[in-house]
């Protein structure tokens, strides 16, 4: 009786490579299974082809037949199968060259001179940004695509102190972004000075709102509903990154810091930060969002 069946497995080139003696029952066992692995393989690759977003949400099936003959190397398509899901559900992947020092010049104000926030409210920078580091930084990883709530639909959790967002993140296998990932998921390799680009337009965001103290003068909560402000994205897709809540970050000494500002009228560009020096420090305005180290391609 024969001892199988004789296979060729064949190079990119279609040359032949080497010669391989299949037993009977592991094909007759192949011919059941494989149309159902190969429609999964193609249904993953055509995924992997045709997403829009920098993160899928599910993970891709395996391709049975490639690991059973242990091809020398992977084709485009099956590669891309493979890198598909770098992020967790609800975190995109940001990739790129990050410039630590920047020179943003603001060409308009949004307030006159003499005002308090004339430093602080720039209606137009300069195009384009300057990179004034002898070198960028190359980052990746991944991040949250919305400020951390503990339910999907909620408003972004406030009143949080810094020890409580580290542990919220660690309690979800992630960890607090660093200040250069947080402000390159906000800018993205063009160095944009707001999220949206070289002009501050307030209504975009959660920013600029002037009814901020109540009658007995405490800060009002003035977050936003999910979804209330669709074009406050970054170049990234990454939301709310100006304005709504203050996230609390890392600089690169391990101090904390807090980005993004929030609702009222102030510094709400991608590079602003605010130190923070008490951890047990919370507002109606303290928020935060996670980040995680992206899967290997």
């Amino acid at each position: 009786m024969s001892r199988g069946f004789r296979l060729l497995i064949l190079g990119d080139s279609g040359g032949r490579v080497r010669e391989l003696w299949v037993p009977r029952v592991l094909v007759f066992a192949l011919v059941g299974a494989g149309f159902a692995g190969s429609a999964a393989l193609g249904a993953g690759v055509f995924a992997a082809a045709t997403r829009a977003s920098h993160a899928a949400s599910h993970a891709l099936p395996a391709a049975p037949l490639v690991q059973q003959l242990k091809r020398p190397a992977a084709t485009p398509r099956a590669a891309a199968a493979v890198a598909a899901t770098p992020c967790p559900d609800g975190m995109l992947l940001v990739e790129g060259s990050y410039c630590p020092n920047v020179r943003q010049s603001c060409v308009k104000h949004v307030d006159p001179d003499g005002s308090v926030l004339r430093a602080l409210r720039c209606a137009e920078y300069a195009k384009p940004s300057v990179c004034t580091s002898s070198e960028r930084e190359t980052l990746r990883f991944c991040i949250d695509r919305e400020e951390y709530s503990p339910t999907p639909q909620a408003k972004a959790s406030n009143n949080q102190t810094l020890a409580g967002a580290v542990a919220a993140c660690e309690a979800h296998d992630k960890r607090l972004c660093s200040e250069n990932e947080w402000t390159f998921a906000c800018e993205g390799e063009a160095m944009l000075p707001y999220p949206y680009g070289f002009e501050r337009h307030g209504a975009r965001c959660n920013t600029d709102q002037t009814d901020l103290v109540t009658s007995s003068g405490a800060l009002r909560d003035l977050r936003a509903e999910p979804g209330a402000f669709p074009e406050c994205v970054s170049p990234f897709g990454v939301h709310n990154m100006s304005g709504n809540v203050e996230e609390y970050v890392l600089a690169s000494d391990g101090s904390a810091l807090r980005k993004g500002a929030y609702w009222q009228p102030g510094a709400a560009h991608c590079r602003a930060r605010q130190a923070h020096t008490d951890s047990t420090y919370s507002g109606v305005e303290t928020g935060f969002r996670c980040c995680a180290n992206a899967a290997r391609p």
